[in-house]
């Protein structure tokens, strides 16, 4: 799976389906390693191969109050002034970045068509 990105040989989970306007499908993927983060990301549906198992949810948990597809509004104060106030999905959740990052929440922002880290 994932060979295209460089990818061979290492293992992720479907963890989301966005459909696109133009009729194409994106995936959001996570690792099956922890220790691997480096295949998580958001690929077009012809880069995946679906090997027939299925991951153990609680694998992909996020840790905190919020988890994935839960509908949440950004704060007022969000660095991120295109996404404050504004409804949003919560799409999956970022960490082990490195200090610049720490943890974040990825979220899906319907009305701007694109997902942001916050």
């Amino acid at each position: 799976m994932l060979a295209e990105h460089g990818f061979v040989g290492r293992r992720g989970a479907v963890t989301q389906m966005r459909g696109l306007p133009d009729g194409r499908y994106r995936y959001g993927v996570g690792s099956l390693d922890v220790a691997d983060k480096a295949v998580v990301g958001v690929y077009d549906e012809e880069v995946l191969r679906a090997v027939g198992r299925r991951a153990p949810l609680d694998l992909f948990r996020l840790p905190g109050p919020s988890q994935g597809r839960d509908i949440v509004t950004v704060a007022l104060d969000c660095d991120q002034r295109e996404v404050a106030g504004r409804m949003a999905v919560v799409d999956s959740g970022f960490s082990g970045a490195g200090e610049s990052y720490g943890s974040a929440l990825s979220i899906w922002v319907e009305e701007l068509g694109e997902s942001f880290l916050v």
